[in-house]
């Protein structure tokens, strides 16, 4: 059905879409074909190609294999859009005159900015000297308050955009890109970075450090630093508590004096204990990033065979309030036990004296003496309670539970050197049988086993008195008068032969009961009273030096001193 009133409504209608034609067309958008444009020097494929009004993307596409790119925009009549390639700004702008603009532009697709690096990989404080080329011709770089900005992937940016000039970067100071696009700057890898294994070098892109850089023309780079894997050595390897290690490490934060650099780099080295890890030493690395030194190793570091079947890793920090960092390549010690004892003899009676040696004892300051020193007999159901591992698991345990006979013995010690504790002790009053020496110190012990035996010792052998018998001639016959020969002179039968060496010569004769002697000073010659030597006499030799002599026709040792020779 036809409504009543048809005629007015249709008129209505014609009048509305009269007005509305007859309405300017101000705000309507309208689509703009922006064109096609060939992109030298760039990859062939997947280059990003971005449109912004201001700050807003509108707009963006991939080249294509050829390196072109078609791309769509809407903008407002008098909207200005400007193209970047990648994220480098494409010193390129269109303003859009009138709906319907079509244009064909020209976007910069030069050489893409580079940076190369001296050394090809770092450490951390260390100065590199970076290069770059193909940057914005004019722009700055670390200037205060310019829109360069420098940073890293595991940090905020050291120089971000409008914000202050970084020291690490040219020593604090701005650079100028040249009209050829290049620039050059040295630069300090900061402290702050993460170190060890989180920084590998080439074989491990994937941990190295993420570099980015951008100059105050938008263009910008990132790129990566390989960065040196850290190393340290220990030797020995493995030692007692209380040992003396001696390290020495790689590629550490090196010592650098260069403005921006970090100047206090003294490392502590932490040994891990039961509780805490201590501190056992410090060490500033070179200029190279090189560490050595000795560390001695805590009395309460873990033993390997019950904590640490590998061992303990190392741990090196800073101790500079400026530097906040920990680092380990992952090396470790391994700490055994090697604590030892000897006796001068494994039995004894009653009474006797036997010598004491233990090793890997370390002596506690102020306090040399083990924490117990005891001899008893051993458990009957075995010895358990004194294994090294359940001493150390059970702080407070009575280490002798179950042992009898218990003797405590209150000696002194001495400690000859840093690892190894001396003394005696009386074996006591028990009786004959199988025993145990038992040394605890610091929830470490060591044993052995000890016979006392029955009875007393053996009373010694009283020393026989020699007896020395003087026999004498009834009627001593006088010496006939004798005119030596050449050969038995004393210069000529000792002196000469001992060739310098001889100091004085004695003989006592059992036929006159009288000394006689012999000295070749020649102040002396005229108060000399030997002047032969006959076989069958015994004479006392004095010499200066130990030496093999002919003395009547046969090789005599002679030794610094009196020597006794029969001739």
């Amino acid at each position: 059905m036809v409504p009543k009133h048809w005629k007015y409504i249709v008129v209505a209608l014609l009048v509305l879409l009269i007005c509305v034609a007859a309405y300017p067309r101000q705000d309507i958008s309208p689509s703009i074909y922006i064109g096609t444009a060939y992109l030298s020097g760039l990859p062939a494929s997947s280059v990003s190609i971005e449109a912004y009004k201001g700050t807003e993307l509108v707009g963006s596409a991939y080249t294509s294999s050829y390196g072109n790119y078609t791309l769509y925009v809407t903008a407002m009549q008098g909207e200005t859009v400007t193209f970047k390639v990648n994220g480098v700004t494409a010193n390129q702008s269109i303003t859009i005159e009138q709906e319907g603009d079509v244009g064909n532009i020209s976007i910069y697709a030069g050489e893409w900015p580079q940076i190369s690096m001296t050394p090809s990989s770092a450490l951390p404080n260390q100065t590199i000297q970076l290069h770059g080329i193909h940057w914005t011709p004019g722009a700055t770089i670390n200037l205060e308050g310019d829109q360069s900005a420098i940073g890293f992937e595991f940090m905020s940016y050291i120089k971000s955009k409008g914000g202050n000039a970084t020291p690490y970067f040219n020593l604090g100071s701005k650079i100028e890109v040249a009209s050829d696009g290049t620039w050059a700057a040295p630069f300090i890898v900061p402290m702050g970075l993460p170190v060890g294994q989180s920084l590998r070098a080439n074989q491990n892109p994937d941990k190295e450090l993420t570099f980015i850089v951008e100059d105050s023309g938008g263009r910008n780079l990132t790129t990566t630093i390989p960065m040196l894997k850290l190393s340290m050595d220990f030797n020995p390897s493995s030692s007692s508590q209380g040992s003396v290690v001696t390290f020495t490490g790689t590629n550490f934060p090196v010592s650098n004096a260069d403005t921006g650099a970090e100047q206090n780099m003294e490392l502590g080295i932490y040994y891990p204990g039961v509780t805490i890890a201590t501190l056992v030493g410090t060490v500033t690395p070179d200029i190279n990033g090189n560490i050595s030194g000795t560390f001695r190793v805590p009395i309460d570091a873990a033993i390997g065979d019950t904590y640490t079947p590998s061992g303990q890793t190392i741990k090196l920090s800073f101790l500079s309030n400026n530097i906040s960092s920990s680092m380990t390549d992952g090396s470790k010690h391994l700490v055994t036990n090697l604590q030892s004892m000897t006796l001068s003899e494994n039995k004894g009676y009653v009474g006797t004296t036997i010598q004491v040696n233990t090793f890997g004892m370390v002596p506690k300051a102020g306090n040399i003496s083990p924490d117990k020193f005891v001899i008893g007999n051993p458990a009957p159901y075995g010895t358990a309670y004194l294994d090294t591992s359940e001493i150390r698991n059970s702080i407070g345990r009575n280490f002798l539970e179950g042992f009898t006979n218990i003797t405590e013995f209150p000696i002194n010690w001495t400690a000859p050197s840093e690892t190894q504790l001396q003394s005696s002790f009386k074996v006591p009053y028990l009786s004959p049988g199988q025993y145990e020496i038992i040394i605890v110190r610091d929830q470490r012990l060591s044993r052995t086993n000890f016979t006392i035996l029955p009875g007393s010792p053996p009373a010694p052998t009283p020393a026989q008195t020699p007896v020395v018998q003087y026999i004498y001639e009834t009627a001593p016959t006088p010496a006939p008068v004798y005119n030596p020969s050449q050969s038995n002179k004393v210069i000529t039968a000792i002196e000469d032969p001992l060739f310098g060496n001889l100091i004085r010569v004695f003989n006592f004769s059992n036929r006159t009961k009288t000394w006689s002697f012999y000295d070749p000073d020649p102040d002396l010659a005229s108060i000399n009273t030997l002047h032969t030597i006959n076989s069958g006499e015994v004479y006392w030799i004095k010499v200066h030096i130990d030496g093999t002599y002919t003395l009547n026709n046969k090789p005599r040792q002679l030794y610094s001193g009196w020597n006794l020779v029969a001739y």
